[in-house]
């Protein structure tokens, strides 16, 4: 009984497939290229807008020249510190157009 089963078993596993070929489905169609022929018009516009604040302080200070020789003091000049603020509103438009065939 075993043989039968093991002639069996191997004649299942011999056995060609019978089964068809499948059909390859054919391939899409490429996609169109767009074409930028013609005529066109564009336009652009842009703004800008702000507020620069700036404060700046100075210190005083004195300056000596001394002889290259005696490093002894030639002149003498102070010169007064000072202080300030400034405040600017930067502002602009920019534009543009085009136009082509």
């Amino acid at each position: 009984m075993k043989k039968l089963a093991t002639i069996a078993v191997a004649g299942l596993i011999a056995t060609p497939a019978f089964a068809a070929d499948m059909g390859v489905p054919p391939a899409p169609p490429p996609a169109p290229v767009y074409n930028w022929t013609g005529f066109y018009v564009g336009g652009n516009a842009g703004v800008s807008l702000g507020t620069f604040k700036t404060d700046f302080n100075v210190a005083p200070g004195t300056f000596v020249e001394t002889s290259a020789t005696t490093h002894l003091p030639i002149a003498t000049a102070t010169i007064p510190g000072f202080s300030g603020f400034d405040e600017v509103y930067p502002g602009g438009f920019i534009g543009g157009g085009q136009i082509g065939c």
